[in-house]
């Protein structure tokens, strides 16, 4: 790796063109991966000029990453609640987000987009209208690790986690983390976190109430700039807190060298759009975006 290498990542992220606010340079080596990163003043201008990031293999090439345009966090929260299935306090639940959001400290840096009575017709379409930071799924599962969305007739239409994980390998834009409030979603969890950085998914059946604490401790803590995993940690808490049985029942998979700890969305007041610094042990990437 050498000096014109560096050059021309410098080139292609347009660097010589910055101003005061230009941001600084690092220079570290993960592994097997070299990498470029650029710690952000995170505003308008540096938006405009600062719109990608760069990252430099040992074998030379360059992969660019986009980061979300949107200067708030968008949360797509997709709920499905087939009619021959029991019903659920999915409303109740997206209720307790946006208050959780809203009563929190960050509360101007976060966005929530509805999609309800999800058909397997409606996902693809949602995830390329939204291109949402973060995916709640809040429904029903099986216990051969299916999520249940809704056919055209309102009925059952079971999804694979091959399935999801094809969708969210396709699809994952600006998405940096997962969460399936649904029964036995684990195996859905695993799948996904190949493609996707982090995911929450169930172990087992859960509650109504249990999905809708854990729910509530999770946003909270995001909305308030906690990484992600205190922020799961304290969605398990806050179960714990409820007098619920279910604290356990939540898991977060991450795909292969990335730390939810080191996952933040919003930093001193100023949304991250998932741009993230990853500790020396990682090794798949420098920033989230």
């Amino acid at each position: 790796m050498g000096w014109e290498t560096w050059r021309s990542c410098k080139n292609v992220m347009g660097w010589q063109h910055h101003n005061n606010n230009s941001p600084e340079l690092e220079f570290e080596k993960f592994g097997h991966l070299i990498a470029v990163a650029y710690r952000f003043v995170y505003n308008s201008c540096c938006i405009e000029c600062c719109g990608s990031l760069t990252f430099i293999y040992p074998d030379g090439q360059l992969q660019t990453m986009q980061p979300n345009q949107n200067s708030k966090i968008r949360i797509l929260f997709l709920a499905a609640n087939p009619r021959d299935l029991s019903s659920l306090r999915l409303g109740e639940e997206i209720r307790t987000i946006e208050e959780r959001l809203r009563l929190s400290e960050f509360r101007n840096h976060f966005e929530i987009e509805q999609s309800h009575a999800l058909r397997y017709s409606d996902i693809t379409e949602a995830l390329l209208r939204y291109k949402p930071d973060i995916v709640h799924f809040s429904g029903h599962g099986s216990s051969s690790g299916e999520i249940m969305l809704e056919s055209e007739v309102g009925g059952t239409h079971p999804i694979s986690p091959s399935i999801l994980k094809q969708l969210f390998g396709l699809l994952k834009d600006n998405i940096r983390c997962v969460v399936l409030n649904a029964c036995w979603s684990v195996h859905q969890a695993e799948a996904i976190a190949t493609e996707i950085d982090c995911v929450v998914g169930m172990e087992r059946a859960i509650t109504d109430k249990g999905a809708i604490q854990f729910a509530s401790g999770f946003y909270q803590g995001l909305a308030y700039g906690r990484d992600l995993e205190t922020a799961f940690k304290l969605g398990r808490a806050q179960i714990d807190l409820s007098g619920l049985s279910d604290g356990a029942v939540p898991q977060l998979k991450a795909a292969r060298g990335i730390k939810p700890k080191s996952i933040v969305f919003v930093t001193s007041g100023q949304p991250t759009s998932g741009f993230q610094q990853i500790p020396a042990a990682a090794s798949r990437s420098v920033f989230i975006s």
